[in-house]
């Protein structure tokens, strides 16, 4: 029974084992660092729809894959020169450093928060706007012809008006002094 169950674990094993290899399997090695097929597939399922279809999967894989060899080529060289001591290219890392800091902690402010407006606040906004939903000829515009764009708009606003209160929010928590 013993034997029955160690061999059972082992199977286990080797199976989660293969899996986990034949999912994350290394396509290439530059340098030493490995490109993955979870890495290409990644950027993949990132590419806009319509982008990759049945007759072209394989050929953008291919020039994915290029693209990341590319990418650890040129990175690798750039470490080779020391160019991330140099003082204009460590203040631009520094800049998207923060950048990703700030996009992630809005992401997760604000990332679940539905900004759409609704058919009222659209409709309202174009009763309100008239005077400046008018096309070429001076005619008022339908709103169903202008409904996307104030839509847009209006999720833009709130947004904003969001963001701007928690900045707010946040100033309050702070100690900010301005030099004058």
């Amino acid at each position: 029974m013993k034997f029955l169950a160690s061999l059972f674990m082992v199977m286990v094993f080797l199976t989660t084992t293969a899996f986990a290899q034949t999912q994350d399997k290394v396509l290439a090695t530059v340098n030493g660092y490995e490109i993955t097929q979870s890495a290409v597939d990644n950027i993949m399922k990132s590419l806009p729809a319509g982008v990759v279809n049945d007759k072209n999967k394989e050929q953008v894989k291919e020039n994915v894959l290029n693209s990341l060899i590319s990418e650890r080529v040129l990175l690798d060289e750039a470490k080779k020169l020391n160019l991330e001591k140099d003082p204009v290219v460590a203040q631009e890392i520094k800049a998207q450093t923060d950048n990703i800091l700030i996009n992630a902690l809005l992401q997760k402010k604000f990332g679940n928060q539905n900004f759409t407006p609704t058919d009222k606040e659209i409709t309202d906004f174009y009763n309100q706007n008239k005077s400046r939903l008018k096309d070429s000829k001076g005619q008022l515009l339908p709103l169903s012809k202008v409904k996307p764009e104030i839509a847009q708009y209006l999720t833009n606003m709130k947004k904003k008006q969001a963001l701007d209160q928690y900045i707010e929010e946040l100033k309050k928590q702070d100690n900010i002094k301005i030099n004058k």
